[in-house]
C-alpha cells in the first residue's frame, strides 16, 4: 500500500510539472488619460497619438479634458512611455500634470500619475524644431527613444499657479504641475518637450471621501472683548473628491464679528482654502474638491468689539461648524464660549450728619429799675455781645457716594470729616448803647412783659411833676439763627475696579462737598441801658421820696437769620 501511494504521488507530480493548470489572470480592458496643461499639449501613450488637450482655469464650469486610451497601446507589464509636448499660448506660465486609469476584467485599477516623479524636460524649447531623433531614428515620443536619458529632470512648480485642481486617485493627493524650474514662466519657453516612463501595478479602487472637522477656540473663558482665533482641523480619511468641500462656521449671538485675519492670509486660490463672511457666519471654501488621506488646519479670528454688561455677563455662547460634500452636511463640531461674570450688589449707605437741634427756651427776667435822679444821664456800660468763636469739631461721617464704574459695588465708608463751626460765646464788650424807653408808672409798661421795679421817687407837694428816670435793665435774649454750613468731606471708599480683563480691588479717595443746612438756636444775654422820663402826679406840694420795687417780666423773642460759612 504504501507503495502504490508513492507511485500515485509521484505521477501527481509529474502531472503538475508538465501540464500546469491555467490560472486565470487581469487582463487591460483600457485607460483614461486626463491632464492639465498650461497652455495646450499634445500627448502620446507609447509612440501613439493620443490627443490634445486645453487649459482649464481653475473657477472654469467645465471638466478636466480626459481622453480614453486604447489597451493595444498598453504594456501589461514593463515600462509604458507618456510623451508630452506643451505650448505656451497666451504668455505668463508654461506646466504640465496629468493622471491615467487603467481599468482591468477583474475590476482592479492601475493609477499612475506626474507625482511619480521621473519626468525628464528637453533643453530644446523651439515649437517647430523638436529634439531630434536617436540614432536609430526614433522620435522624441516613442517610446523606445533612447537620448532621453540626457535630458534634465522636470521640476515641481512652487509659485502660484491658476489652473484647475485634480488628484492623483492612487494616493488622493492634489497632482502638481511640472515645468523646467520652480518659476515655470513661459518667457523663453514657448515649448517643453517631457517624458515619463511608468508601469502599471493593479489595486483595488480607493473609497469615497470620509470627512471629519474639529473645531477650537484660542480662549473659552471670562471673555470681554478679547480676540478669539478659532482652529478648524479637517480631515479625509477616504479617496479624494473634485467637487466643492466647504465647511459654515456660525456663533449664535451678534455680538461677535469676523475681523478678516485667517490662515489664507484673503487670498483667493484654486485650491483654496477661500474665506468669506456674512453677518454670523464664516465660509471656508474648497472650490475643486479636497486631497485624500490628509488632513489640514485653518483658522479665522473673530472680536466683541464691545462687552456689555447688562447683556452679556455670564452669557454661554456656542460656536457651530460643519464641513459639507456632495450638498450635505459630513460632520460637525461644536466649541463653548463662556464671557465674563460679574456679580453686582447695589447697597444703599446712610450718612448721619450731627447738627443742633433747635432749642426754645422762655426766660423770665427781674430787671430793677432805681430812680437814681431826676433827670436823665448818659452811661457808659459794658454790655457783653456775642463773639463767633470758631471752634474744631472732629465728625466721623458715613457718606454713600454714587460711584460709576463698569461694575457697581457696595461700600461702606467711613468719613473722617474735620468741621469748622462757629460757636457763639459771650464776651464783654463795651459798648455805648442810647436807648430812650418811655415807662407809664403806676401804670402797666407799654412791654408785653410785666416788670416788678423798685423806685426812688421825688414827690413836689401840691404840684405833679415829671422825673426822668434812668432804669438798668439786664435781658436775656433767646436768639434763633438758622445757619447753612457748606462741608467739604473727605471719603476713603474701597471700590472694586474693572481694571483690564481682571477685577480688583483698588482704593479710591474721593472728595465730596457736603451742604449741611443747620438750624442753631442762640441764647444770647443782653444788658440793657434804659432812661425812662416818669411823670409822677402829686396831690400837694411835697417832696417825697418813694422807693418803689417793681418786678418787671420781658419775654423778647429776636429771630436772627445769619448766613454762615463754615471751613470744615
Amino acid at each position: 500500500m504504501d507503495e502504490k501511494k508513492m507511485k500515485l504521488n509521484l505521477i501527481a507530480i509529474l502531472f503538475i510539472i508538465f501540464f500546469p493548470v491555467s490560472v486565470h489572470s487581469a487582463n487591460i480592458t483600457g485607460a483614461t488619460l486626463c491632464g492639465n496643461f498650461d497652455d495646450y499639449a499634445t500627448v502620446y501613450v507609447n509612440g501613439n497619438l493620443i490627443g490634445g488637450y486645453n487649459y482649464i482655469n481653475w473657477d472654469s464650469g467645465s471638466p478636466i479634458t480626459c481622453r480614453s486610451v486604447s489597451a493595444s497601446y498598453l504594456n501589461a507589464s514593463g515600462s509604458n512611455v507618456i510623451a508630452i509636448k506643451v505650448q505656451d499660448t497666451n504668455g505668463g506660465e508654461i506646466w504640465a500634470s496629468w493622471y491615467m486609469d487603467v481599468t482591468y476584467d477583474n475590476g482592479q485599477h492601475a493609477y499612475v500619475s506626474s507625482n511619480q516623479g521621473g519626468g525628464r524636460i528637453s533643453s530644446v524649447y523651439d515649437c517647430n524644431n523638436p529634439p531630434a531623433n536617436d540614432g536609430s531614428g526614433n522620435p522624441w515620443y516613442a517610446s523606445s527613444y533612447a537620448n532621453h536619458s540626457s535630458w534634465p529632470s522636470a521640476v515641481v512648480v512652487t509659485g502660484t499657479t491658476w489652473g484647475k485642481v485634480f488628484y492623483d486617485p492612487s494616493t488622493g493627493r492634489r497632482l502638481q504641475p511640472y515645468s523646467y524650474d520652480s518659476n515655470g514662466s513661459a518667457s523663453g519657453h514657448p515649448c517643453l518637450y517631457m517624458r515619463w516612463g511608468v508601469t502599471l501595478t493593479p489595486q483595488n479602487p480607493p473609497p469615497g471621501p470620509t470627512f471629519s472637522i474639529t473645531k477650537t477656540a484660542s480662549k473659552t473663558t471670562d471673555i470681554t472683548t478679547d480676540n478669539i482665533t478659532f482652529t478648524l482641523r479637517i480631515c479625509n480619511t477616504g479617496g479624494y473628491t473634485t467637487s466643492r468641500v466647504y465647511i459654515l462656521d456660525q456663533w449664535s449671538t451678534n455680538e461677535f464679528g469676523y475681523d478678516g485675519q485667517n490662515s489664507a492670509n484673503n487670498q483667493q486660490t484654486a485650491y483654496g482654502p477661500n474665506f468669506s463672511n456674512s453677518g454670523q457666519q464664516v465660509t471656508v471654501d474648497f472650490p475643486n474638491g479636497f486631497e485624500g488621506n490628509t488632513c489640514i488646519n485653518v483658522w479665522f479670528r473673530v472680536q466683541d468689539y464691545y462687552f456689555d454688561m447688562n447683556v452679556e455677563n455670564c452669557q454661554v455662547r456656542n460656536n457651530f461648524a460643519s464641513i459639507y460634500y456632495g450638498g450635505s452636511n459630513r460632520g460637525s463640531s461644536t466649541v463653548t464660549l463662556n464671557m465674563r461674570c460679574w456679580s453686582p450688589t447695589s447697597t444703599v449707605t446712610r450718612t448721619p450728619t450731627p447738627q443742633s437741634s433747635p432749642t426754645f427756651t422762655s426766660t423770665r427776667t427781674l430787671t430793677p429799675s432805681p430812680s437814681l435822679s431826676p433827670s436823665p444821664s448818659r452811661t457808659l456800660t459794658p454790655s457783653p455781645s456775642p463773639s463767633p468763636t470758631p471752634s474744631r469739631t472732629v465728625t466721623l461721617t458715613n457718606t454713600f457716594t454714587p460711584n460709576p464704574s463698569p461694575s457697581p459695588t457696595p461700600s461702606r465708608t467711613a468719613t473722617l470729616t474735620n468741621t469748622m463751626t462757629p460757636s457763639p460765646s459771650p464776651s464783654p464788650t463795651p459798648s455805648r448803647t442810647a436807648t430812650l424807653t418811655n415807662t407809664m408808672t403806676p401804670s402797666p409798661s407799654p412791654s408785653p412783659t410785666p416788670s416788678r421795679t423798685a423806685t426812688l421817687t421825688n414827690t413836689m407837694t401840691p404840684s405833679p411833676s415829671q422825673t426822668p428816670t434812668s432804669s438798668y435793665t439786664q435781658t436775656l435774649t433767646q436768639t434763633y439763627t438758622n445757619t447753612r454750613t457748606r462741608t467739604p468731606t473727605l471719603t476713603l471708599t474701597l471700590t472694586d475696579t474693572i481694571s483690564s480683563n481682571t477685577p480688583t480691588a483698588t482704593p479710591t479717595v474721593t472728595r465730596t462737598n457736603t451742604v449741611t443746612p443747620t438750624s442753631t438756636y442762640t441764647n444770647t444775654r443782653t444788658v440793657t441801658l434804659t432812661y425812662t422820663n416818669t411823670v409822677s402826679p402829686s396831690p400837694t406840694n411835697t417832696n417825697t421820696q418813694t422807693s418803689t420795687a417793681t418786678q418787671t417780666y420781658t419775654n423778647t423773642h429776636t429771630r436772627t437769620i445769619t448766613p454762615s460759612n463754615t471751613n470744615t
